[in-house]
């Protein structure tokens, strides 16, 4: 905290005032704006398109919303559709304020999953910006501008202000988040302080939705942090390139799917950036060194899941020297490798990630993928991420995802769905899978189709790969069948 100059220039006086501020109102993004309003209300916080707000301005908006949301939700639950990020920012704000809990939902669930969530969870109202209204009737308009408040918010008990957190859904339904304990958590910020380029006052750039917890983490850093915040909705290459030009701009947080986007069509180094923040999902090696090439030693890769938060960190010379790796484990998580599977050690016992790994001789972490992905074909273990992996490296290969396949005689067989730079690639695409990979590792079958189905966050969702062959308009250009001899 020091070395970030996060409680500069009076540290004792910073400290008790944050502290002053959590006992207020909880340990909650409010409590972290408030802070910041009142040390620095002048101080740039958000920028939303072409609206600047201070600091001072971000609470007040926050507390006139809360203070016209429905009087219901002062002591129930609410849910908030993540349709705006300055909209979405501010009701988080606004239900910190009254203490009660909270949880963002990204609209890409649709109206019948966000339903199904309303009822599981006890969300008492539905906030919803005007564009999203008509696919959620019954829910509550969420605006910037409304009537003048006609009394004061009133806040529950500190403990009550809650911020809830739904997993991605790509392998399932999403379930909210229930963390094992917060014993290491401490000491594992305080290594990620003291490792990423993160510093009191920094221009920063967020172009991930609010409802996923690798955006929701870095907004609470850059709150705690005092930064001035570009926000960004599911900007095109050309716009977050854009946006990384501006002046100030000095740290991005990405997931791969966006940084691939940005290797794909390179600008001229920015000038200020000196620091990339990847993480939510498997870095390319190939992608991570071109990234390097390109933008310097800027690029920082971070492991964890949405259950257990960071869990190790690959530093710009840990990609250097070892690109396939996701770095060290973090100080104060308890990480293991049994019998080839990366776990936690808990109090409540043994946490297991779902991810297969292994440490290396220097201590770093590497991944071969999710242990319910395995296919097994012919007596052979074959990790569907490493193979999109090795496909995605082909110039001509946007995308692609490998699932598996009921198969008599091999247990499985490959079937591959590509997203091509030109469907006519379809036959170099099956040329190439008989000249590079090995037997077992050639797709059965080839789909190719217009895009992935993937999270706002960039994440396959590979339950959902099925709805590709039973779309009636979707173009999937040629599968093949090769028959498959044994070796």
């Amino acid at each position: 905290m020091w070395r970030t100059g996060a409680l500069h220039p009076r540290p004792v006086r910073s400290s008790l005032s944050l502290l002053l501020d959590v006992l207020r109102h909880g340990p909650s993004l409010y409590a972290l704006v408030r802070w910041q309003a009142r040390r620095q209300p002048n101080a740039p916080a958000v920028v939303w398109g072409d609206l600047h707000l201070g600091y001072g301005a971000l609470l007040d908006r926050a507390d006139a919303l809360a203070t016209r949301l429905p009087t219901r939700s002062r002591h129930g639950a609410v849910g908030v559709l993540d349709g705006d990020p300055l909209l979405t920012l501010l009701a988080l704000l606004a239900c910190g304020r009254l203490g009660c809990r909270v949880l963002p939902l990204s609209p890409r669930l649709g109206p019948q999953a966000v339903r199904a969530v309303q009822i599981r969870q006890g969300l008492g109202i539905l906030l919803c910006p005007d564009a999203l209204l008509a696919a959620y009737p019954d829910a509550t308009p969420l605006r910037l501008d409304g009537p003048p408040a006609t009394r004061p918010a009133r806040r529950g008990r500190a403990r009550a202000g809650q911020l809830g957190l739904l997993t991605s859904g790509s392998t399932g339904r999403p379930r909210v988040i229930r963390r094992p304990g917060r014993g290491p958590a401490l000491m594992t910020l305080a290594a990620l302080l003291n490792t990423l380029p993160l510093r009191a006052g920094m221009g920063a750039v967020l172009p991930l939705p609010l409802s996923h917890g690798h955006g929701l983490a870095f907004l609470g850093t850059c709150l705690f942090l005092g930064a001035r915040l570009r926000l960004l909705r599911a900007p095109t290459p050309g716009q977050l390139w854009g946006a990384l030009h501006e002046p100030g701009a000095e740290v991005v947080t990405l997931v791969p799917t966006q940084l691939h986007r940005l290797m794909s069509t390179p600008w001229p180094r920015p000038a200020g950036l000196h620091g990339v923040l990847c993480g939510s999902g498997p870095l390319d090696p190939d992608l991570a060194c071109r990234t390097l090439a390109h933008l310097g030693p800027v690029l920082f890769n971070q492991y964890g899941t949405t259950e257990t938060g960071p869990l190790a960190l690959a530093t710009p010379a840990d990609l250097l020297a070892a690109p396939g790796s996701v770095g060290r484990v973090l100080p104060g998580v308890p990480l293991s490798v049994l019998e080839g599977a990366v776990a936690l050690c808990t109090a409540g016992g043994l946490l297991r990630t779902g991810d297969l790994g292994h440490l290396d001789g220097q201590g770093r972490l590497w991944l071969r993928g999710r242990a319910d992905h395995l296919i097994v074909t012919g007596g052979e273990n074959l990790n569907p991420e490493t193979l999109e992996a090795r496909l995605r490296a082909w110039p001509y290969v946007q995308d692609c995802a490998v699932q598996g396949l009921p198969d008599a005689e091999y247990g499985q067989q490959l079937r591959a769905f590509v997203v091509l730079d030109d469907p006519a690639d379809l036959a170099r695409f099956q040329a190439d899978c008989r000249a590079q990979l090995p037997r077992a590792h050639r797709p059965h079958e080839v789909h190719v189709v217009p895009a992935l189905p993937r999270t706002d966050a960039g994440k396959l969702l590979r339950g959902d790969l099925e709805r590709l062959l039973a779309t009636p308009d979707a173009p999937v250009a040629a599968a093949e069948r090769d028959a498959r001899s044994p070796a």
